[in-house]
């Protein structure tokens, strides 16, 4: 995550709670920032779609595909 810099909290209620509110969705941000960075580094080639695998008797080529769709879905943000 990347560094974040939230400044002091005002001293009134009110603003304290818009500073909360802000603060929260600075931090959200900032923990997506850096994944989206990690995720998108990845290249991902010769993958079957997969998003099933039975956990018993699976393959590595199986679980393979399992993590490359995982993978593209994130870099592609389909969810």
């Amino acid at each position: 995550m990347r560094p974040v810099h939230l400044g002091n909290p005002p001293a009134d209620t009110e603003g304290k709670i818009d500073w909360i509110i802000r603060a929260l969705k600075e931090i959200e941000q900032a923990s997506h920032d850096e994944s989206d960075q990690f995720f998108d580094a990845f290249t991902v080639t010769n993958v079957t779609t997969t998003r099933t695998f039975d956990a018993d008797a699976a393959t590595v080529a199986e679980l393979a595909d399992v993590v490359g769709t995982f993978l593209t879905d994130f870099k592609e943000r389909v969810f």
